[in-house]
């Protein structure tokens, strides 16, 4: 009887210990369920992770630097979340999440390691720099991000871009400013990028809008009076719906432009006065090509617009006035270079205000002299002589920019 009732007790034992391994199968079984381990934001110091939870389950996060050796304790949850901290800005670590019992004493199930990813530093603002401007495009650099594997950069009201190197480029429009965002950023091998904060670049620039009504006689942007001076003044006007240039830079050319005469930069303002003997010497009696662009200063950049087309100015005839007859007058120029002929506009009742009543005659190329009739004596007339020339097989007409004025006494 007692060898039975031993018996019975064994198969007891054996019974509880089999429900109790049996139990402890589908613990485990039900802890290796964990799945969906993601990282799902990024600071300087700290990552945050999160996975699948099963309901009543206690989970230990563990770090390291190394996918296969050293990990630590980060700390324990029962959620399916967790904020590892403690670590350092733009560097990889790897996460593992253990399923354990309520103390941590025994470990049921582990996932396999996350990559993970903490943000870099920002950029350094004051390393952003232009370096180039064209009409279409603007470049910039800045000081490398420890830590970064790449950069986002964004221009106000356009389109981001990411670089692996310190460099952009950005799209542009002449005449105008632009300003951009930098982001450093560090990217996971499972495609998570953890950003910096933003720094912002203002005031890039693109290569300047071309100066308007550059030398035009009409606007009163050209001043050539041979009789008084051999300087030449060019004027311009800076287009108002763009950014103001710098500066600018002039070229000169002889008529034909086949030779250079001058190149002149450093103009801040919007009018040039020529005033090299050289350069008046040259074009004396023949006239000249000009061409003009805008520059703009910024950081380590000088961004040239575009050349203006070459504008041919033809001076007009260097007229002198003397006395003919008592009604008449005698007008004299010295030849123009490449004349085809010249227009000569008489008037007999304008004096140093123009009275609008013009009369013209046009002479042969050979001709360097007239004879205005017709004056009354102590009544002011005025004259101008306007040469057409041909250059390069191309007629060019000199602009009216002055007249001579005198009267009979």
């Amino acid at each position: 009887m007692s060898k039975e009732r031993t018996f019975k007790k064994s198969l007891f034992v054996l019974a509880v210990m089999a429900v109790m391994v049996f139990a402890m199968t589908i613990t485990a079984s039900a802890a290796s369920a964990v799945t969906g381990l993601k990282q799902t934001d990024a600071y300087t110091t700290s990552v945050e992770v999160k996975w699948t939870a099963n309901l009543n389950e206690y989970y230990r996060v563990m770090v390291s630097q190394d996918r296969n050796k050293n990990y630590t304790k980060a700390g324990t949850t029962s959620n399916g979340k967790y904020y590892v901290s403690g670590l350092q800005a733009g560097r990889t670590y790897y996460v593992k999440v253990q399923t354990i019992n309520y103390n941590g004493s025994a470990v049921y199930a582990e996932t396999a390691p996350l990559q993970v990813v903490t943000k870099p530093e920002s950029v350094e603002y004051s390393s952003i720099k232009q370096t180039a401007g064209t009409r279409s495009s603007i470049t910039m650099t800045w000081k490398k991000v420890a830590g970064a594997t790449g950069y986002i950069v964004t221009k106000d009201g356009g389109k981001s871009k990411s670089v692996t190197g310190t460099k952009a480029t950005i799209s542009a429009s002449a005449g105008k400013r632009y300003s951009a965002k930098i982001e450093a950023y560090r990217k996971s091998e499972s495609g998570y990028i953890a950003k910096s904060s933003s720094v912002s670049k203002y005031s890039l620039y693109a290569s300047p809008a071309s100066p308007i009504s550059f030398a035009d006689a009409k606007q009163g942007n050209l001043t050539w009076y041979p009789t008084k001076s051999p300087n030449v003044t060019l004027r311009w006007k800076t287009n108002t719906n763009y950014y103001y240039p710098d500066g600018y830079q002039l070229q000169i050319y002889t008529v034909d432009g086949k030779k250079k005469l001058a190149s002149i930069t450093g103009i801040t303002s919007t009018s040039r006065t020529i005033t090299s003997s050289k350069v008046c010497k040259a074009i004396k009696n023949k006239g000249f090509k000009v061409r003009i662009r805008a520059y703009k200063k910024n950081d380590k950049a000088v961004c040239y617009g575009s050349w203006s087309g070459f504008k041919t100015i033809i001076p007009e005839a260097a007229v002198k006035l003397s006395i003919h007859t008592s009604s008449s007058a005698k007008v004299t120029w010295p030849k123009i270079a490449n004349a085809k002929k010249y227009v000569i506009y008489i008037s007999r009742d304008t004096g140093s205000k123009d009275s609008g009543h013009w009369t013209k005659k046009t002479l042969s190329a050979g001709t360097t002299s007239y004879v205005v009739t017709g004056l009354k004596k102590f009544q002011d007339f005025a004259v101008y002589v306007i040469p057409v020339v041909k250059v390069n097989g191309k007629q060019y007409t000199a602009a009216k920019t002055w007249y001579s004025y005198g009267w009979i006494r």
